[in-house]
């Protein structure tokens, strides 16, 4: 499930960011790093933490710049939470359907951190879906 800045672009407006963010579960996670290296990516197995999550990081030079992928790895039932409130988005080229983390659950994630790019994140987030009526503040103290 795609989170971090990309499902912030998605959610509020497109901003820079320097990795592509997605959430999975602990136990998905070998599956997933052992395709990317097999695909070219750089085995990355020491795990970063900060607050409850755990970060895996694979990369992967292209030309002169370098693709970052990071992985928040989250118990099986949080993941689960988080995955039934996704929303959705079809990449009609390929036909694939790409789920992307809920504004309240990103609001959530991005508190873990809180650094000062996601502070300027958290107030966008709830601003537009406060005004777009797609949130209660309720929601974001589950």
């Amino acid at each position: 499930m795609l989170v971090g800045g990309l499902a912030y672009s998605y959610h509020v407006e497109a901003r820079a960011t320097e990795d592509i963010d997605f959430a999975l579960s602990v136990d998905d996670f070998n599956e997933v790093h052992s395709r990317l290296v097999k695909n070219g990516f750089h085995d990355a197995r020491n795990v970063m933490q900060f607050a409850q999550v755990r970060i895996g990081r694979c990369s992967k030079p292209i030309g002169k710049d370098l693709l970052v992928v990071d992985f928040l790895l989250l118990f099986e039932d949080v993941f689960e939470e988080m995955f039934q409130r996704k929303v959705e988005i079809l990449d009609e080229e390929s036909g694939t359907k790409i789920p992307i983390i809920c504004p309240e659950d990103l609001v959530r994630l991005k508190r873990l951190r809180n650094s000062p790019q996601d502070q300027v994140d958290i107030d966008n987030l709830i601003k537009l879906n406060l005004d777009q009526g797609l949130l209660d503040g309720e929601d974001l103290d589950r």
